[in-house]
């Protein structure tokens, strides 16, 4: 499009729905609808609007194709590692170790046979004696309330 000495051509993706017809020498009688996705460029010529196919789109997968059709509407997309900043990490492989060994060897109903708090707090305080070896005073500074609930 030519506005002032310019030219303007836009791209955009179509969807077009075809009907499939039935061939002549054909025996079957399938009738139906498919999709043809296509990557076109319009343009005004003389003062007429122009269509280019520049490619089928087709053979995509449809997340792709709106992927495409959203780029192309000015939409722009970073990678994930630069979406988000990971400030920390914390490791808990280790914790879920002694915790399966812990449950295994019986020592929760070894402790005290019904469920309470006092429980999970001795439970943890050995957690955190094999994890990270501190002194009990250590271990119960560690274990706020917010932290061993």
């Amino acid at each position: 499009m030519t506005f002032g000495g310019f030219v303007y051509i836009f791209l955009y993706a179509s969807t077009l729905r075809n009907r499939s017809r039935r061939h002549p020498r054909s025996a079957s009688t399938r009738i139906g609808f498919y999709r043809t996705h296509l990557l076109r460029r319009s343009y005004r010529e003389g003062g007429t609007l122009k269509n280019e196919t520049l490619g089928n789109l087709s053979h995509l997968p449809e997340p792709l194709i709106e992927i495409i059709r959203r780029s192309l509407q000015g939409e722009t997309f970073v990678p994930l590692a630069q979406a988000f900043e990971i400030t920390r990490s914390r490791p808990h492989g280790h914790v879920q170790a002694v915790a399966t060994a812990m449950q295994r060897l019986g020592l929760t109903s070894l402790i005290a046979t019904k469920p309470c708090r006092e429980r999970e707090q001795v439970l943890a305080m050995i957690a955190s004696r094999i994890v990270a070896p501190h002194t009990k005073l250590a271990t119960t500074r560690w274990c706020t309330p917010r932290r061993c609930r």
